[in-house]
């Protein structure tokens, strides 16, 4: 995004408080709280940062810049989510800047510890835009903890270049830079894979998409639009009806946007309450899928995964309650009867001392 000042993409820049002033590109620093993301900006920016809040928000905003092969980056570290549901301010505040300012690369970063679950991310954010770099950080502590990270199979598995770094030492830093001006540039392209959503929600999904590939022609995965016009997302629906997803003002199509939303209020009722939940539950298969595909894990490391598949068991919600019911009966059982075994057992015994 190169300084076009009078552009609709500029001007969406500009609302939400960022200068592009000497600045040629714009990357998206996105991921999970405590995944070592400010570490990483500020070995990418050094002291050439400054923070702020997001116009109208209490949500901080720290933007700094970088410079490689000639070309000037601003670097903009988002909040720290979960998600891009927009449940929050933070979350709020990372999906309108993907969406609407269109950055040109979108560095996720992920705990190398924890890869599986920080991989729910990486799968939204690729929802959204194609121009994605997994950064793998922590990959020094994922080392000592006996886990590996395959990088080439989990760029496999996800369709966007991955990157194994630890963002402290400045190891794959270097790697990293290269990647990200590679995708920011252009002559790097991916095809993320996507999370399958259930059949149903797919089928839904296919008549709706052509409809929001005509009411944003801009937007880089209309499917993605769709999806929140069914989970009513009501900043979605402004954006249509104002335009915004248009990056030259003469592709706003209001009558497109407006048959859009119209067919997706009629095809909501349609899934069901419960098709919001199983669209989450794919992601996170998809997200375990590609972890158990990429990570191999040292023996005393698989003892930690199982004491947590044993975790999640005892307590579940459905086994939960049986399981703490029973192991109560045992100890009461063991309190009241079982203890008079060896109770009896010592009082044999005393008695044969002393005869």
């Amino acid at each position: 995004m190169s300084g076009c000042e009078v552009c609709p993409a500029y001007e969406q820049l500009t609302r939400m408080g960022i200068s592009m002033g000497k600045y040629d590109r714009v990357v998206a620093l996105a991921g999970n709280p405590n995944t070592g993301k400010s570490t990483l900006f500020n070995a990418l920016t050094g002291l050439r940062q400054h923070t702020g809040n997001w116009p109208g928000k209490t949500v901080t905003r720290a933007e700094g810049g970088f410079e490689f092969r000639d070309v000037r980056f601003k670097l903009v570290d988002l909040p720290g989510t979960y998600s891009l549901m927009a449940a929050s301010q933070d979350e709020e505040v990372a999906r309108d800047f993907l969406l609407f300012a269109r950055p040109d690369c979108t560095v996720v970063i992920t705990d190398a510890t924890a890869l599986e679950r920080n991989l729910n991310m990486v799968l939204q954010v690729m929802e959204v835009t194609s121009r994605v770099v997994v950064c793998v950080n922590l990959i020094d502590e994922a080392e000592r903890k006996g886990i590996h990270v395959d990088a080439e199979e989990l760029s496999a598995e996800l369709g966007v270049p991955v990157v194994l770094t630890s963002a402290r030492s400045g190891q794959g830093v270097r790697e990293l830079v290269e990647t990200v001006y590679e995708v920011a540039e252009g002559t790097r392209t991916s095809t993320p894979r996507l999370a399958e959503p259930p059949p149903p929600v797919a089928a839904v999904l296919e008549e709706l998409s052509p409809l929001a590939a005509l009411a944003a022609p801009d937007a880089e995965h209309p499917r993605w639009i769709a999806y929140r016009l069914l989970d009513g997302d009501h900043r979605v629906r402004q954006a249509l009806a104002v335009g915004e997803f248009a990056v030259e003002e003469e592709n706003g199509r209001e009558q497109e946007a407006q048959e859009l939303v119209a067919r997706a209020d009629e095809l909501r009722p349609t899934l069901g309450e419960n098709f919001r939940d199983a669209t989450v539950e794919a992601l996170y298969a998809r997200a375990e899928v590609a972890a158990a595909r990429a990570v191999r894990e040292r023996g005393s490391n698989r003892m930690r995964k199982l004491d947590q598949r044993i975790d999640r068991i005892v307590t579940s919600p459905v086994l939960g309650l049986p399981i703490m019911l029973g192991l109560l009966s045992l100890v009461f059982w063991l309190t009241v009867i079982g203890a008079n075994v060896p109770s009896q057992m010592l009082a044999r015994m005393f008695f044969a001392v002393e005869a």
